[in-house]
């Protein structure tokens, strides 16, 4: 399925009216050189419009539909926005940090038509 990745969200680029089904991961982790780690979770998403975090559903594994939607002909209104918490409790924050470095586990996202 189509979609192009930005910061925060996800834009879904498909057929005006088509129905799309959302799955993601409930955790990532962020990673930085020397081994700190940063779990992100809970995640949670809202589509259509940013939500407050709290307003935003809980993603729950990519194996669990957490949003179904249908596509409009406005593409902005065919945006997830996705959030998570950051524990930083007892961790050096001072670095970059990303998922790609080891101990990073990436927030995976499932998008697929609706049946």
């Amino acid at each position: 399925f189509p979609v192009t990745i930005m910061e925060g969200k996800v834009q879904l680029n498909g057929t005006t009216g088509q129905s799309v089904d959302i799955r993601c991961s409930s955790t990532a982790t962020i990673a930085r050189t020397g081994g700190s780690t940063i779990t992100i979770s809970p995640v949670k998403v809202s589509f259509s419009s940013a939500q407050s975090y709290g307003a935003a559903t809980d993603c729950n594994g990519t194996g669990n539909t957490v949003i179904t939607s249908t596509l409009s002909a406005t593409a902005s209104d065919n945006v997830a926005y996705f959030g998570g918490e950051l524990d930083v409790s007892g961790v050096n924050i001072n670095g970059t940090y990303n998922t790609n470095l080891t101990n990073g586990v990436p927030l995976t996202v499932t998008v697929t038509e609706s049946e």
